[in-house]
C-alpha cells in the first residue's frame, strides 16, 4: 500500500514539475523560415524594450538592430541569413537569461529574521565577480607587503 502511495506522490509531483516548466516564459526567437519576418522583427524590438531584456547592453542592442536590419533588407544569401538569425537568437537568449529575477532569503546578521533580496542573474554575477576581485586584490596586497595570507597570524 505504501508503495502505491509513494508512486502516486511521485507521479503527481512529476506532472506538477512539467506544468511549471511549461509556464515559464521563454526568450523571443527569430524564425525566418516561419515567414512574415517584418512582424517578427517588430515583436523582437518591442520585447527588447521590456523588463525581460533589461540587462541587454547598448552595444548588444545596437548589434541586434544591425543584424535585424540586415535580415530585413533581404540582401543576404540563405546561409548568411541563417547565420545572422542564429546570432540574433543568441543575443536574445543570453539577455533574457541575464534579466531573469532571482530572489533569496537571507538571515539578517544578529537576528533570526530573514530578509528577501531580489536581483537579476547579471547583477548576481557582477556582485560575485566584484567579491572575487576584491579578495584577489587583498591577497596580492598582503603578499606584496610580506604579510601572511593566514588571518590567524
Amino acid at each position: 500500500m505504501k508503495i502505491y502511495f509513494l508512486l502516486a506522490v511521485f507521479f503527481v509531483s512529476s506532472i506538477a514539475g512539467i506544468a511549471n516548466a511549461a509556464d515559464k516564459p521563454a526568450a523571443i526567437q527569430l524564425n525566418v523560415a516561419a515567414g512574415d519576418v517584418s512582424k517578427q522583427i517588430d515583436a523582437i524590438l518591442e520585447a527588447a524594450g521590456t523588463s525581460e531584456y533589461i540587462e541587454m547592453s547598448k552595444s548588444e542592442r545596437a548589434e541586434l538592430s544591425e543584424k535585424l536590419s540586415l535580415i530585413e533588407s533581404e540582401t543576404l544569401d540563405a546561409a548568411a541569413v541563417e547565420s545572422t538569425q542564429k546570432q540574433v537568437n543568441v543575443i536574445l537568449t543570453e539577455a533574457f537569461a541575464d534579466s531573469r529575477l532571482v530572489c533569496s532569503k537571507r538571515e539578517v546578521l544578529g537576528t533570526k529574521k530573514k530578509q528577501k533580496t531580489c536581483m537579476t542573474v547579471a547583477d548576481k554575477r557582477a556582485e560575485r565577480d566584484k567579491t572575487k576581485n576584491d579578495l584577489n586584490q587583498n591577497a596580492v596586497q598582503r603578499m606584496q607587503s610580506g604579510q601572511s595570507l593566514d588571518s590567524n597570524q
